[in-house]
């Protein structure tokens, strides 16, 4: 939602706060999580933030995790969402305004049946040209090239060199979590509730 009637009508302006760039990232961290932690594992918080695609609410949940234990190393948490997945690694069980995958659900929600189709599939395929997204997704090259557009405006998907495009890591593994089936979901929100 780029909030177009807001600026035509009341000359507000958008402003796009993207993914970080990882410099900025890890001082995010710092910031957060404390400046000697960070500095004394310097390469394991630049992994951090590149898991967390640079997205400011993920690198928060990231220095709060870190806050809450300052005698977990970086490399711990590193570890995990590895092992676990950075999303999973980054659940937040007692705030669902701190939750990434409910923030991700309120963008999916708001997209039209052949944006969430587009989205899915790159989710699944990786890095595609336009004509591959058009041909994986069954559409028209101008109906997938509007699709990709309005993915890109929304953040989910990026924008590569040559006319190709991805989706990040943490929304690749939203996107698979919502090609599983219903009955495997129910149980995972039962034991994302009972885990609370």
């Amino acid at each position: 939602d780029r909030l177009a009637g807001l600026t035509v009508r009341d000359g507000g302006r958008v402003v796009d706060v993207g993914p970080l760039e990882r410099g900025h990232a890890v001082r995010v961290l710092a910031r957060s999580a404390g400046e000697r932690l960070v500095a004394q594992e310097l390469t394991a918080a630049g992994v951090v933030a590149d898991l967390c695609d640079g997205l400011p609410l993920a690198l928060r949940i990231a220095a709060s995790a870190l806050d809450r234990d300052a005698r977990t190393p970086i490399a711990d948490l590193v570890a995990e969402m590895r092992a676990d997945g950075a999303l999973a690694a980054l659940a937040v069980h007692d705030d669902p305004h701190a939750r990434l995958d409910v923030s991700f659900g309120y963008s999916y929600d708001a997209l039209g049946e052949v944006e969430r189709r587009v989205f899915r599939r790159l989710a699944t395929a990786g890095e595609l040209s336009a004509p591959l997204v058009a041909m994986t997704a069954e559409l028209a090259p101008d109906a997938a090239r509007s699709a990709l557009r309005r993915l890109a405006d929304a953040h989910l998907v990026v924008k590569r060199a040559g006319d190709r495009f991805a989706v990040p890591g943490l929304l690749r593994e939203y996107a698979r979590a919502l090609d599983l089936p219903e009955s495997q979901l129910r149980r995972m929100r039962h034991a994302d509730t009972d885990a609370a």
